[in-house]
Parts: structure tokens; sequence; C-alpha cells
């Protein structure tokens, strides 16, 4: 997202600002929380999908999920928001507050969300999901 005099620097910040805070952690014991993330944002990337559902999936799960107890005092929704924009920020927030429960609340739609919000967060849940099947075939697979 460029700023208004076409500067893209702040869209390398986003990155720039997560790995800064998140790639010392470690996320389900083989890679950084920094590259799930990013891995996540990569798959919402490739399926061509709008740039605030992109960068959502990148801070998918900055404030902690029901799976994934991580917290940064250093990540803020306002920090957060000045990355990524409002309506980003709102979806990785939401998707972070489902702490029951998330799947069933996001595919049935518990809390009424409009549809364009419901569709973008089961979009953040099958990418986050997808993942994480990689990462259990891979564990699987270098066991075998």
């Amino acid at each position: 997202m460029a700023t208004p005099n076409g500067d893209m620097s702040h869209t390398k910040d986003k990155f720039a600002f997560l790995k800064a805070h998140t790639s010392e952690s470690k996320y389900r014991g083989k890679e950084s929380f920094y590259q799930h993330l990013f891995n996540v944002y990569s798959y919402l990337k490739a399926q061509s999908l709008p740039d605030e559902v992109c960068d959502a999936g990148l801070y998918h799960s900055v404030y902690g999920t029901e799976f994934y107890d991580f917290q940064n005092d250093s990540i803020t929704r306002d920090i957060v928001r000045s990355y990524i924009g409002e309506y980003a920020e709102e979806l990785a927030y939401t998707f972070c507050q489902l702490k029951k429960n998330r799947f069933d609340s996001i595919v049935n739609n518990t809390p009424g969300w409009t549809l364009k919000q419901h569709l973008d967060l089961c979009r953040l849940e099958y990418a986050n999901f997808w993942d994480n099947k990689s990462i259990r075939n891979e564990k699987v697979n270098a066991q075998i």
C-alpha cells in the first residue's frame, strides 16, 4: 500500500517490524513465529486475495490465539493498524479474540459478522490451518 506520495517503504516496514518482534519466538517448536505468520500471508497472497486480507494473515496471531499464547508489549493495536490499516487489523484482532472454539465460531458465524468479515475470517482460518498442516506433515515425514 503506497502513501499518497507513492512511497512504498511502509509496506516493507510491516514485515521488518513484525520480524523484529516475532523472530525469536518459536512456533510449534519447528520454525520462528514470524515464519508461520509469513507463510499464512504468502498462502493468501498466492490466492490473489485483497491486500487487506493478506495483511490480516500476516498479523493474524500477534495478539495471541486459542492455540498460541503470544504477547509482546511492543505490538499494540494502534501500531499494527498503522502498518496494515484498520480493516486488516480488525480482522487480525477478531481472529485472536476467538479464544474458545475459534473454528466453530468462524465457520458458523456465531458472532454474526458481515458477509465480508465472515468470508475473510474463513480465509484466515483456512490459511492458518494450511500452514499448520504442512508443519505437522513435515514432522511426521521426519519421523518416518
